[in-house]
């Protein structure tokens, strides 16, 4: 009888490490998860963050082309005016000099 209490002593004492060792792999299992997902979870915002950072680089990348594109047109715009303000005085002094030829100049 002693024997058989003591076989159940042994037996309930195993029961009870494995019952903790079980409760440890799954607390173990359960932390890993979490570990898993809080990995997984770095791994996305990483992801979003990049895709934002990529989004605003490219939207300065459009902002300063559309700068340049704006820029050139002004340039354009006022290498034209000049052009024309040029030809403009070289008519009205040879329209002067002509005036002058014939006796009456024209005061500009």
């Amino acid at each position: 009888m002693a024997k058989l209490g003591f076989t159940d002593l042994k037996s309930r004492k195993e029961g009870q490490k494995n019952q903790k060792s079980g409760n440890r792999r799954k607390l173990q299992s359960r932390e890993y998860r979490k570990k898993e997902k809080a990995v997984e979870a770095r791994q996305f915002l990483s992801i979003v963050e990049r895709n934002k950072m990529a989004r605003n680089s490219n939207d300065a990348f459009l902002q300063q082309n559309n700068r340049r594109r704006c820029n050139k047109k002004k340039f354009e715009l006022l290498s034209s005016l000049l052009g024309y303000y040029v030809t403009l005085t070289s008519i009205i002094s040879a329209f002067n000099k002509l005036l002058c030829i014939q006796g009456d100049p024209l005061l500009l």
